[in-house]
């Protein structure tokens, strides 16, 4: 199976393999909710990562199980809690291969995302507490800070991961160097779609992305759509002072709101540069994730939670903007599968603790809403 230069955006899980499947994703946009991808049990097989982009993840990528012939090479991750998360299941350890980036210790060269503490985490959680210890081999950090992963057992970490960290040498890899796009005339939409990517992969090439922005035709409402989002991307990237108008928000909000498939980039955007958090589009799988209704959160919090990361007790702060008699519902569901683990009846304005000391390690979602509508979620991570 092969996974190339596609978009991803409001989902659960952008890819999600399971069992023994073979695959190469390539020069993809991952923006999910939850992680851009999943590999689940895929044994020997070789599946490899190459070239992804990854923005807004709670996890890049996921691997859970024995998943021996996973490699990844030349990743940009920019996620909010891991880039790569190993997980055992019973009878299954978590594993990558023992060496990664090879045999011969070359160093591999993946962007993890910067001023995190643990970029690749391996499982705490009993009795999978299993995952195989492997051997990363990193470049020098002093060329990229981004390209040594944190949370190693020979880093400052708590609790280690299991892998250890070792500086070796070698070049980047080429592979992420695509030709330039078609010349004009370009009609057609596979012709459209490849100077996209271009427009996406130079956007810190400031002149050229703007030259291709000024003549990519606009025929269509998705066509205005990535204009519009692709300018306001390339003047923030260009500008370190970049700060959005009026109009620019305006734009950019009415893109996020719509079915489009500019919304994740538009979303990304207004995470970026105005610190809101849009709900993933849940499909209707029935139960109780119908209760699961997406809208955008206000830029004002009404939940504040410590701590978080949390292992035993998590206290929670309603704040009162609204009426202080209706009282709502707290939820707290593994963000995994969306199961319901915890579930409360709250008022604006109070204060409550919830005990998770039971719950195994992991990410959860703590959503607040009112006769199922959302009105604001929390990302908790559990860890022991």
């Amino acid at each position: 199976m092969e996974i190339f230069s596609n978009d991803f955006a409001n989902f659960d899980f952008d890819v999600a393999i399971n069992g023994t499947t073979r695959s190469d994703q390539t020069d993809n946009f991952f923006a999910s909710g939850s992680a851009g991808n999943q590999f689940d049990n895929t044994g020997n097989n070789a599946n490899n990562n190459l070239c992804n982009r990854y923005q807004g993840n709670i996890v890049g990528t996921n691997i859970v199980g024995k998943n021996v012939g996973f490699t990844f090479r030349e990743e940009d991750f920019a996620t909010d809690f891991h880039d790569l998360f190993i997980e055992g299941t019973p009878g299954n350890p978590g594993e990558i291969p023992v060496f990664a980036g090879g045999n011969n210790g070359a160093a591999v060269w993946n962007y993890f995302t910067a001023a995190k503490s643990e970029n690749i985490k391996t499982s705490t959680v009993f009795p999978d507490d299993n995952t195989v210890h492997f051997f990363y081999f990193h470049p020098d950090p002093m060329l990229n800070i981004r390209v040594k992963p944190e949370c190693a057992l020979n880093d400052l970490c708590m609790p280690p991961s299991n892998f250890t960290n070792i500086l070796t040498f070698g070049s980047p890899f080429d592979d992420c160097m695509f030709p330039e796009g078609p010349q004009a005339p370009c009609q057609t939409k596979p012709c459209l779609d490849a100077i996209r990517v271009l427009i996406i992969q130079k956007t810190n090439q400031f002149a050229a992305a703007n030259a291709l922005l000024q003549s990519f035709p606009q025929s269509t409402t998705d066509d205005q759509y990535f204009v519009q989002v692709q300018t306001i991307n390339t003047a923030r990237l260009a500008d370190p002072e970049f700060v959005l108008s009026s109009v620019q928000e305006a734009m950019l909000q009415n893109i996020a709101e719509l079915p489009t498939v500019e919304a994740g980039y538009a979303q990304s955007l207004l995470g970026l540069l105005k610190g809101q958090m849009f709900m993933p589009r849940v499909p209707d799988l029935g139960g109780e994730r119908n209760n699961l209704t997406s809208i955008r959160l206000g830029a004002q919090e009404v939940l504040q939670v410590s701590p978080n990361p949390v292992s035993h007790l998590l206290q929670v702060q309603v704040s009162a903007p609204l009426d202080q008699s209706i009282s709502r519902t707290l939820e707290l569901r593994a963000l995994a599968t969306g199961n319901l683990v915890r579930s409360v009846r709250v008022q604006d304005g109070s204060a409550i603790f919830i005990s998770v000391q039971d719950l195994p390690s992991g990410l959860y979602l703590l959503i607040l809403q009112d006769q199922g509508v959302v009105i604001e979620r929390k990302k908790i991570a559990i860890q022991r």
